[in-house]
């Protein structure tokens, strides 16, 4: 019978006595997520999860991850857990943006001078 993958893995760090975590895409989270808690610190879990920020042993590590992956499994069922990409923009955002550009000393010099898309213009934004 094959070995079951553990849901994460547990490092302790030799030089401050702490522990880091990694989540595995066996715990049944999308990839994205998984990704998110690469080699993170306890001390990155949300606030609702406080009470296992600073585990002394390796068994109450393992119970932090647990609470964690469940925390993590009931935000994705509500929706609450769900972060918008880099990539991804609204057109709200999008008009947030470009009338911000209205209001860089950059951009405005540029459009009196009559260059508003020279190269060093376009790095910028």
């Amino acid at each position: 019978m094959a070995r079951q993958a553990s849901p994460y893995s547990i490092i302790r760090r030799k030089d401050s006595k702490t522990y880091r975590l990694t989540l595995t895409p066996s715990c049944g989270l999308p990839d994205r997520v998984c990704s998110e808690w690469y080699r993170c610190s306890f001390q990155h879990f949300p606030p609702e999860l406080a009470d296992y920020r600073n585990p002394k042993t390796l068994s109450a590590a393992r119970v932090g991850a647990l609470a964690l992956i469940e925390y993590l499994k009931k935000g994705q069922a509500t929706g609450s857990a769900l972060r918008s990409r880099s990539q991804d923009i609204t057109v709200g955002a999008w008009v947030v943006w470009a009338t911000g550009l209205l209001t860089l000393l950059s951009w405005r010099l540029s459009w009196v001078l009559g260059e508003p898309y020279t190269p060093a213009s376009k790095v910028a934004y």
